[in-house]
């Protein structure tokens, strides 16, 4: 049987929906601070050309275990998504085109220096401990597909 990737995507998002919500309520005050002035941005990676959102697959090549479901959705989101040679999942204007919930683990644990100095320590530990629950939902939702 053929998976519906559409269905498994509305899936992790409904059982993530509120892991996403605090997490939004954490990062988007500072995110909108910072990240629209950045010349530094981290999913294009300037400093290394080789890497980036672009290069990495999304960054989903240092997370993903290659199960072949998980294969199979990165497939699915590059192409629902339009991930493009240049700049990956990044909207240059206005930032990653996948929902927070869709995003690798290396994306949403990533946190610059920017970051570190306006967040306060349990603020990141928090975004830790929710982007950690994220990625053990999408995992088990991928297990039983």
């Amino acid at each position: 049987m053929k998976a519906n990737w559409g269905q498994i995507v509305k899936k992790i998002e409904a059982a993530t929906k509120d892991e996403v919500a605090i997490l939004k309520s954490l990062l988007d005050t500072v995110n909108s601070k910072i990240c629209p002035k950045c010349k530094e941005c981290c999913c294009t990676d300037a400093d290394v050309p080789s890497k980036g959102c672009s290069k990495s697959g999304g960054y989903y090549d240092s997370y993903y275990d290659s199960t072949p479901e998980e294969l199979a959705l990165i497939k699915y989101l590059k192409k629902k998504y339009e991930f493009t040679k240049k700049y990956g999942f990044l909207n240059p204007e206005k930032g990653c085109k996948l929902p927070r919930y869709l995003r690798s683990h290396t994306c949403l644990i990533y946190f610059c220096g920017k970051e570190k100095k306006l967040l306060r320590s349990t603020d990141v530990t928090m975004a830790i401990y929710l982007v950690n629950r994220i990625r053990a939902i999408k995992k088990q939702i991928l297990t039983n597909v």
